[in-house]
């Protein structure tokens, strides 16, 4: 296991290199050679019989680069979790479990299949499906949340709370748990900056999994007053001084024109549909429809980005089962490369 200092030394790392390319500073041959071995040298490879292994000197390898590096960190938060259990031989199953269980830092119920809120959550992920999809998706299981730092802290009083969904890689959900959701530290090109992405639909978060059989997040976010950008920003740390979230929306060729005017994603839920709990906390859960007269839109569907965690409280955890043709995602370009 590569040591877990090491993984934020190399982190930190590429924070500096995503510094330099936004100041468009050109690195010399020898800094470039220079990095690439540290990296190498820290962060072992499989070289596959090849000689050397590729410099470290475009934007692409880069990012990849980093998106490994914060998967080896999400696995070694896991192998802390469980590392001193596995040398403790005289534990019993039933204690492995419980010793796994107090390590997640987190109360985590079963919802009974009969009970109301799984069947509202069941309904919200069928409605949140569009008939004409290639792509089914089934619960198999619920549970419910409670991170007692996570509700302290989450910020009610900003208002438009809404229960959004998050999905990520299976081996990222022991992370999610004991520690929560985080603002994305390596340098990579997301549409509206380093915050943490959700969506109203469950077929655009369903996306960002990794395997037939994994896990999805309903989060309470706290929205407040929502920033509608009219502009990519590549860069964006915050919404504008008096907004409280970022929602996504989408140019027709956002690459080449980053100026062009921007609209919403094609399929949004029908807000006759919405419903409320727990007082103020609205469901989006209305039946999938599409703006007609939006033809030119890129994106299919919205998205939603906070870059305070504090606006984040996770509620539930869902087990789901995708099929295997599923959806790309936004239309095979990636708004977010990891999660939403």
């Amino acid at each position: 296991m590569v040591p877990q200092a090491h993984i934020w030394y190399i982190k930190g790392f590429w924070v500096k290199t995503a510094e330099i390319k936004e100041l468009r500073t050109v690195l010399s041959p020898e800094i470039v050679q220079k990095a690439s071995e540290e990296f190498y040298s820290l962060i072992p490879h499989a070289n596959h019989g090849e000689t050397k292994f590729p410099l470290l000197d475009n934007p692409n390898i880069i990012d990849s680069k980093a998106s490994m590096l914060n998967t080896l960190a999400d696995i070694e938060i896991a192998n802390r979790s469980i590392g001193d259990m596995i040398l403790q031989t005289d534990l019993s199953r039933q204690d492995v479990i419980s010793r796994y269980y107090e390590k997640l830092n987190c109360e985590i119920t079963v919802l009974d299949h009969d009970s109301e809120t799984f069947k509202l959550i069941e309904q919200y992920a069928q409605t949140n499906q569009r008939a004409s999809e290639d792509f089914k998706l089934d619960i198999i299981d619920i549970f419910e949340i409670n991170r007692i730092e996570e509700a302290e802290r989450f910020n009610r009083k900003l208002g438009n709370i809404q229960l959004l969904w998050h999905g990520s890689r299976t081996v990222n959900f022991v992370g999610i748990l004991s520690q929560g959701l985080h603002i994305p530290e390596k340098p990579r090109d997301l549409w509206f900056g380093k915050g943490v992405y959700f969506a109203d639909t469950v077929c655009l978060s369903a996306s960002y999994c990794d395997e037939e059989d994994s896990m999805l997040l309903l989060c309470e976010v706290a929205l407040g007053n929502i920033d509608r950008k009219s502009n990519l920003d590549f860069e964006l740390i915050q919404p504008d001084e008096t907004k409280d979230s970022v929602k996504g929306k989408v140019v027709k060729n956002p690459i080449k024109n980053r100026q062009k005017k921007i609209r919403l994603g094609k399929w949004y839920p029908d807000r006759k549909g919405n419903c409320t709990i727990d007082g103020n906390v609205r469901i989006p859960m209305g039946q999938l429809i599409k703006r007609e007269d939006k033809d030119d839109l890129i994106l299919d569907y919205n998205e939603y980005i906070v870059y305070n965690i504090n606006q984040i409280r996770i509620r539930y955890l869902v087990q789901v089962n995708i099929g295997k043709k599923g959806i790309t995602r936004q239309n095979g370009l990636v708004a977010n490369p990891d999660a939403v």
